[in-house]
């Protein structure tokens, strides 16, 4: 029965990964077919049903609007901190030196936004799983008081050792730090007390006295993903023997309490890693199975794997402890993080990944097992898809165009941010990512910093064979890529930048720049286009993007790419109209994120950072 109830509970964590009651619905129907086709027990069924239905309710978030009011900060992290009260919790930024149940006056709230591109970190979605929507700026006379609890006290003696703040409140300057987001150094010490003193006690009483501490520990310091997990896994432990219990109780126990963090890292990884323990019985077999469990958690979890991790997991894992451990005494173990980082291989596994990962699960076949360690290396190499790639990098221009096999990669503008570098935080993520490692050409449309300002920046960092700036130059690519009206009548230096004009899989696109109606207009005198994508000028501006120039072109699809809350006020509402009366169909990167168009034999389809998809026909 206990395995029975392990199959039941990953159904039912399946149904919690899908956050949407329709879906829920529809996935415990058929889950629901198959458990009782594959066990022919009513009792089963009557148990998935009870599941099924638990799931369902656990998709409901409390709607709690945040409201201005006095909030206690509850959590620490490197540049804010979140805080609350009875109406809701938010993110509080312009506190110097914060610490634990200080008591703030907030007048005033903001939606929490920033930039979506395709496979980054999205701070707004990374808040929204615990319900924080909202944000505050404070400032020192913003301050009413300090509770001086416990909490706050032990902040106090700590808040100067990076090593502690990393690993005992989880605040850390890189996202992606495996060990820390996995607790690893605080569950070792757990283990090291249990095998101590189960010598000299009863294991059942050691156990009840270590859950009883990691409470207390959590209730000192702060609850993390991994802390819970890890309560709860030893808490069914101390209740159950068999490991199919154990890791079914566990896995609910989890999912009932934190259900928005399911396809966390810090609840995936160990739970696949342990699997591999308890199924994989051969020593060899076993350590293969838990490197690439390993392997495949950094590839989708952090896009990439550090190999210096990969190799020595468990020997770093363990100077970790160490180093935690010093740090107690003020001295750390030299160059211990100082090699992390350093050798990354990145890449984002797609469909076919997952394809291949699946089928060598049920098959168990080396040549499966080979492909799948070789798709990383050679995967964008085979893909047969063009690309189209607009950032979402705010009020600016940046487009990525990438031919099948990746015979070449051009880029339009590379636009700059005077409060963030736009190259380093977003671009470089995202080439690095697509593993885009030198640019075909780089052309920038004319000389404004929301178009060509990270050139410098962006040249410094990746091979640029081609650069443009001129007109009359064309691109080194081997399918149609043109610049048009080389010549022209310009009055401003709008009217100056390069139009391109390009095709693949007979699907047609033009790039504008921030090209005035008057350019149109001359575009139009001396070319006949077919159009089915259109990159509106000038941000969706008024300047650019005339009635008649739509109505003649009438693409299919058009983009803006501009920033939330621009002071230009981008896009013109007429413009919007103008397309929308036209029936063409209009993607905003402040509403949508990063647009990413690719094709494969005259099927074209786009999809968008806030998971939009759609065929441009």
């Amino acid at each position: 029965m206990s395995r029975v109830l392990f199959y039941l509970v990953c159904g039912f964590w399946g149904l919690v990964c899908l956050h949407d009651i329709y879906w829920i619905g529809f996935f415990s129907f058929v889950l629901g077919i198959f458990f009782y086709l594959r066990f022919k027990k009513k009792e089963i069924l009557f148990l998935w049903l009870l599941f099924s239905l638990w799931a369902c309710c656990l998709t409901f978030k409390p709607n709690k609007l945040a409201q201005p009011g006095e909030y206690t900060i509850v959590s620490i992290k490197s540049n804010y901190a979140i805080a609350k009260n009875k109406s809701g919790t938010i993110v509080l930024y312009g506190i110097d030196n914060p610490n634990f149940d200080e008591v703030y006056q907030v007048s005033s709230l903001e939606k929490i936004t920033n930039l979506k591109n395709l496979h980054q970190f999205s701070f707004a979605d990374y808040l929204g799983k615990d319900q924080i929507t909202y944000c505050a700026n404070v400032k020192a006379q913003d301050y009413i008081k300090s509770k001086h609890s416990i909490k706050s006290k032990l902040y106090s003696r700590v808040k100067n050792n990076p090593v502690l703040l990393a690993n005992l409140y989880g605040i850390q300057t890189k996202q992606n730090d495996a060990l820390i987001q996995l607790g690893l150094p605080i569950i070792m010490v757990y283990y090291f007390l249990f095998y101590q003193l189960k010598k000299v006690l009863d294991e059942k009483k050691v156990h009840l006295v270590l859950i009883l501490l990691l409470m207390v520990y959590g209730a000192c310091f702060i609850y993390t993903i991994s802390l819970v997990r890890f309560i709860c896994f030893q808490i069914a432990k101390y209740f159950f023997k068999d490991w199919h219990s154990v890791l079914a109780f566990s896995m609910f126990f989890f999912l009932s309490m934190l259900p928005w963090h399911s396809l966390d890292f810090a609840f995936v990884f160990p739970l696949a890693y342990r699997l591999c323990f308890y199924y994989v019985t051969d020593s060899n077999k076993r350590w293969i199975a838990q490197k690439a469990t390993l392997l495949i958690c950094q590839f989708v979890y952090f896009h990439q794997v550090d190999l210096v991790l990969f190799l020595f997991f468990n020997i770093y894992r363990k100077i970790q402890l160490w180093n935690v451990l010093l740090a107690f005494f003020k001295v750390s173990i030299p160059y211990v993080n100082q090699w992390i980082g350093k050798f990354c291989f990145h890449y984002v596994p797609g469909i076919l990944f997952f394809l291949v990962l699946f089928c060598f699960l049920r098959s168990k076949k080396k040549t499966l097992f080979v492909l799948l360690c070789c798709l990383p290396f050679i995967q964008t190499y085979a893909d047969p898809f063009f690309h189209v790639y607009m950032f979402d990098i705010g009020q600016g221009d940046c487009t990525l165009i990438v031919e099948p096999f990746k015979r070449s990669a051009v880029m339009i503008d590379c636009g700059q941010n005077l409060y963030r570098d736009n190259i380093k935080d977003i671009v470089l993520p995202v080439l690095e990512d697509l593993q885009i490692h030198s640019l075909t050409a780089l052309i920038c449309t004319h000389d404004d910093f929301d178009h060509s300002g990270g050139k410098e920046e962006l040249m410094k960092s990746i091979p640029v064979k081609q650069y443009i700036t001129n007109r009359e130059d064309q691109s080194n690519v081997s399918y149609p890529f043109y610049s048009l009206l080389p010549e022209r009548d310009a009055k401003d230096e709008n009217d100056e930048s390069i139009v391109s004009y390009f095709t693949y899989d007979q699907t047609h696109y033009l790039w504008m720049g921030d090209a005035s109606v008057d350019v149109e207009r001359q575009i139009l005198s001396q070319y006949k286009l077919d159009v089915d994508v259109l990159k509106l000028g000038h941000h969706g501006s008024n300047t650019s993007s005339s009635y008649t120039f739509l109505d003649k072109l009438r693409p299919k699809l058009g983009l803006v790419s501009v920033g939330r809350k621009n002071r230009y006020g981008h896009p013109s509402n007429t413009v919007i109209s103008n397309c929308h009366d036209l029936g063409i169909e209009v993607l905003e990167t402040k509403d949508v994120g990063m647009i990413h168009i690719f094709s494969f034999r005259n099927w074209t389809f786009f999809e968008t950072a806030t998971h939009l998809v759609g065929r441009i026909q």
